[in-house]
């Protein structure tokens, strides 16, 4: 894991290591309060949670998937 970027180390700490559901839903809020992240523009906070977050845990297989909603963040 160390070749991932710091956030998603912290997040995959977070949500995921003692976590054993197939899926579960995570909001920005939740995201931005337990990983203390704070920008405030709300495009640029979603595309940095994708970019160094769920992409990265994506691309090795931590996570199989996620979609966006309205409300929240999927996986």
């Amino acid at each position: 894991m160390g070749n991932l970027p710091e956030n998603a180390q912290f997040f995959y700490r977070r949500f995921l290591i003692h976590n054993d559901y197939p899926s579960m839903d995570v909001n920005l809020e939740t995201i931005r309060e337990r990983l203390n992240l704070s920008d405030s523009n709300i495009t640029n906070f979603i595309k940095t949670v994708e970019s160094s977050i769920l992409n990265p845990l994506n691309e090795i297989g931590i996570i199989l998937s996620y979609k966006k909603t309205k409300a929240k963040l999927n996986g």
